[in-house]
């Protein structure tokens, strides 16, 4: 029998019961119940899984509600490093290990009319994309996200050209 629905199992009442902030204390929670993971595994395992990392460590889905919901002003504040926009791409980039929770901030504030535009988040470790319907949807959310974080305004490409090379 394969030993994955075994640590899965494992993996899931180790998460529920909470305090796992990384997949190095998740590993050695799993090693003191007798099951050894790679880093690969055990990441394979997460996405299979469909856990999230929040600001608060891993959560199972569908534990992400209104009551552990994070707030996004919060997360952006305490994760956000940089923003920049390529297309009709947001890219946001956290410290590490925190580009999911902000992925679920975002996810959890369809609402918020800074995101009016956004289409839906990719994240990765320290990287998150927002897909968005056009450029200019991605220039405002852009704008209002690193506002929000408290990240110092960049001049836009048309305002640091000279009139000379209008």
């Amino acid at each position: 029998m394969s030993a994955r629905l075994p640590r899965h199992h494992i993996i899931k009442r180790l998460v529920g019961a909470g305090g796992l902030y990384s997949q190095a204390d998740l590993a050695v929670a799993l090693r003191s119940r007798g099951v050894e993971v790679t880093q690969a595994t055990l990441s394979r395992d997460l996405t299979e899984l469909g856990i999230l990392k929040g600001p608060d460590g891993y959560v199972l889905p569908g534990e992400v509600n209104a009551s552990t919901r994070p707030d996004l002003l919060r997360v952006l504040r305490d994760t956000l490093v940089s923003v920049e926009v390529g297309g009709t791409i947001v890219v946001l980039k956290t410290a590490p290990g925190q580009a999911s929770g902000l992925g679920v901030a975002i996810d959890s504030s369809p609402n918020d009319p800074s995101l009016r535009g956004a289409l839906g988040t990719i994240a990765g470790d320290d990287c998150l994309f927002i897909a968005t319907r056009d450029a200019r949807s991605a220039t405002k959310i852009a704008a209002a996200l690193g506002e929000s974080a408290g990240l110092p305004q960049r001049a836009s490409r048309d305002t640091t050209r000279t009139a000379a090379h209008r």
